[in-house]
């Protein structure tokens, strides 16, 4: 039932999760994966306070890297960022070096230092894991983010490709995308862009729901906020309440000119306190 759970949280049914670890839940109260099920689905249905109670449970069964890595979540979500960082570190240290569920922790780890404008600091976690792993795509593109909004275009071109060429993962090919399109590379970027579409066509053909990720592609790479503004509220039907989504429809409504609306979802967005730099600069614009 766990598994099933987590297949379901691939997918993006986060409902259906959230029923089966239910389920699961009435089975074994005192196993750590149920719990961390329930953390997962309840943060991505925007039930916070739910998903805390779920995470002290998994942390007192078991203090390890799935657990504390999830506290870690929650502090970012409720705005205690350095907290954050510092339970990430927990979940990081608890790992055995160069293991894949070690170099994600890391990886995690490093995206929030560069995401709260620890540059320096997120470069040098990047580093470590690939001096471990000298080929774990995710952290190449980590890197190649660095550098793009560090104004080192060729670097983070370099990454990019490097990443692609061992993982064919849609996030890697939008961030070129993104890349080449403030270069104005037109004909590169309709190219990827074809790319782009087939492989998120693909993903949707095998179960998965990507009602987000085609809302930013034609809202960030498209130029086309109206279309993304569909994809964004057929998942604001099935989850209105989680902050992520009320952020990007904040951000699609601050593209439409439509700031009442914006605003509502800005507010929707920032009621966990949410120190989100994407959020604070729609809010700024409006």
């Amino acid at each position: 039932m766990v598994n099933k759970a987590g297949a379901q949280l691939s997918q993006h049914d986060f409902k259906g999760a959230l029923v089966t670890g239910n389920e699961a839940l009435k089975l074994n109260n005192v196993n750590a994966q149920i719990y961390g099920v329930l953390v997962d689905a309840n943060v991505e249905l925007g039930n916070y306070e739910e998903a805390v109670k779920m995470s002290d449970k998994m942390i007192s069964i078991k203090p390890d890297i799935r657990s504390y890595s999830r506290v870690a979540y929650l502090r970012e979500i409720y705005g205690d960022v350095n907290g954050s960082i510092e339970a990430m570190k927990l979940a990081a240290n608890a790992g055995y070096p160069g293991t894949e569920e070690t170099s994600w922790a890391m990886l995690t780890l490093g995206n929030l230092l560069n995401e709260y404008n620890r540059k320096e600091e997120a470069i040098q976690v990047y580093s470590e894991i690939l001096s471990a792993r000298p080929d774990y795509p995710f952290a190449l593109h980590a890197l190649g983010q660095v550098y793009q909004q560090t104004e080192k275009l060729d670097s983070a071109e370099f990454y990019f490709k490097k990443s692609i060429n061992i993982i064919p993962e849609v996030g890697f090919y939008i961030s070129l995308a993104e890349l080449y399109k403030s270069q104005n590379k037109t004909e590169e970027v309709t190219k990827l862009n074809s790319e782009i579409l087939e492989m998120l066509k693909g993903d949707v053909e095998s179960g998965h729901n990507m009602n987000l990720e085609y809302a930013s592609f034609y809202l960030d790479l498209m130029n086309e906020p109206n279309e993304a503004l569909k994809y964004a509220n057929e998942e604001y039907k099935l989850r209105p309440e989680n902050i992520d989504v009320n952020r990007l429809l904040a951000k699609i409504n601050v593209a439409l000119d439509m700031k009442a609306e914006a605003r509502n979802f800005a507010t929707a967005a920032g009621r966990t306190s949410s120190k989100n730099p994407e959020l604070i600069s729609i809010i700024a614009k409006l």
